[in-house]
């Protein structure tokens, strides 16, 4: 974080964002350290976690209701995920663009 303070305060950047991936008790604590101006969250139908509980062994990461965190700490939001990765897209089909090619290296 000094490192980056040090760039706002340069003026070299403005605003700080995360993409809140990852252990979700760390989630909240770098979100309730209101060092971030912005957290992507992963938030969609098939896990809402980010704005409500889920139930007990529930198949997907518990974002432990991470909104409250961001809502308490004034940190924007822009939700990722929002299709869950194709599932809720109403196709079977994956769009071309984000699958990625195999190297060839690993085609062999």
């Amino acid at each position: 974080m000094p490192a980056f303070e040090r760039l706002r305060r340069d003026g070299k950047l403005r605003f700080l964002g995360l993409t809140a991936i990852g252990d979700t008790a760390a989630l909240h604590q770098v979100i309730d350290a209101r060092a971030f101006d912005s957290a992507q969250v992963v938030y969609n139908m098939l896990n809402p976690s980010a704005a409500a509980a889920l139930p007990a062994h529930y198949p997907a990461q518990d974002y432990g209701r991470l909104f409250d965190h961001t809502t308490a700490a004034g940190v924007g939001v822009v939700g990722i995920r929002v299709l869950a990765g194709g599932a809720l897209s109403g196709s079977a089909e994956r769009h071309r663009l984000p699958v990625r090619r195999p190297s060839r290296s690993a085609r062999r």
